[in-house]
């Protein structure tokens, strides 16, 4: 489940990345998908062990994790809405976005759990 949602966001962001290549030069590309894919590489180890996204110790570098990563997908809306008309693409991008928020909103209230 855990590699899917993972495989799910990565198709999503490269997908979302690749048709905006058009319109940005290589270094606004690069930069977009770094501020995406790092959040994410970083947030690996804990979402592959429950214990270590659980344990207080790292709350606050899972919880800034989690927040840079919504942060920045969000910042993919601005793709322009000739895209949004491809099938599944305003659908994934919804799924991934819900699922960034409910998991910081669930992360900040404590139910690592639920949010892992």
């Amino acid at each position: 489940m855990k590699s899917k949602i993972t495989s799910h966001i990565l198709i999503a962001l490269g997908a979302s990345l690749l048709s905006v290549t058009s319109n940005l030069s290589a270094q606004e590309v690069k930069q977009g998908m770094n501020s995406l894919l790092t959040p994410l590489r970083d947030l690996q180890p804990y979402l592959v062990d429950q214990d270590a996204f659980s344990d207080s110790a790292n709350g606050q570098k899972i919880s800034s994790l989690l927040q840079d990563l919504r942060k920045h997908f969000h910042t993919i809306e601005r793709i322009p809405t000739k895209f949004h008309n491809l099938p599944g693409f305003t659908e994934n991008l919804r799924q991934v976005s819900d699922l960034l928020d409910n998991s910081t909103r669930r992360f900040s209230e404590g139910k690592t759990s639920y949010a892992w």
